[in-house]
């Protein structure tokens, strides 16, 4: 299992990008764990959580795998991977 963690700070725009593997292939369903709100501005409180985490899938096979981080977001990959 490799894990990926990455801060977008981007205010306004996602960003794309390319995961490669120098050490084995991805093998099976990658886990995505994202902490974003609506707004930049956006705060939990005792009242509202605006601030969530959503999870997902995505197909990981190869030596790459794209992904888009949403602007002003916290992500986490978790992807299966076998060594060569």
């Amino acid at each position: 299992m490799i894990i990926i963690n990455v801060v977008n700070r981007h205010r306004d725009n996602a960003i794309t990008t390319d995961i490669i593997s120098q050490f084995g292939k991805f093998t099976g369903e990658a886990n995505i764990y994202m902490v974003n709100g609506k707004n930049i501005k956006d705060k939990n409180s005792i009242y509202k959580q605006l601030v969530k985490t959503q999870t997902g899938k995505m197909k990981a096979e190869g030596d790459k795998i794209t992904y888009s981080f949403p602007a002003h977001s916290y992500t986490t990959i978790r992807i299966p991977i076998e060594f060569n």
